[in-house]
């Protein structure tokens, strides 16, 4: 499922970037990588803030949706 449709306070695992070539590695170069924990801390109006690893990352919803998830 799409990270955008995750339930908040709850951890999944990254299994597929979706996207062209910049924008995957553009995930990448931030640690969105294949089996990392992330996990949703806030939903707005505009998309979301995540913790990956031991950051805090905000962005639209429209990268939100190229990062695909299962439950950890």
């Amino acid at each position: 499922m799409p990270l955008l449709m995750g339930d908040l306070n709850k951890e999944y695992i990254i299994f597929k970037i979706k996207g062209n070539e910049k924008v995957i590695n553009h995930l990448k170069s931030l640690g969105f990588v294949e089996n990392a924990k992330i996990e949703i801390l806030q939903k707005t109006s505009g998309g979301l803030i995540v913790k990956l690893y031991e950051s805090r990352l905000a962005f639209d919803q429209s990268l939100a949706s190229k990062i695909l998830v299962k439950e950890a």
